[in-house]
């Protein structure tokens, strides 16, 4: 929360919020690998948006942190995979 304050205050021409994502979703709490993943590309996104660097993403290819344009995002376009859907849908029933 306090660095999304910060970025704002900073940079208040970029738009900055904090989302939580719920585990649950996922299936249960995050494992220690996901808490430094998650940290890791954080700190990528911010060093990234203080560098200038707009119109990207960070992602994870091949275990290494990566930023990756929107523009290459739109044109990779991949289905999604109906396993992984029904996967979903099972593991978040109530």
């Amino acid at each position: 929360l306090k660095i999304a304050e910060r970025v704002k205050a900073q940079h208040p021409d970029i738009e900055a919020r904090v989302t939580i994502l719920g585990h649950i979703q996922r299936g249960g709490n995050p494992t220690a690998q996901d808490r430094i993943t998650a940290t890791r590309m954080g700190v990528a996104a911010i060093n990234s948006l203080l560098a200038g660097k707009k119109n990207l993403m960070i992602g994870l290819k091949d275990r290494v942190i990566v930023e990756v344009s929107f523009n290459l995002v739109e044109k990779a376009f991949r289905p999604i995979n109906k396993e992984f859907v029904d996967i979903q849908e099972v593991i978040t029933r109530n």
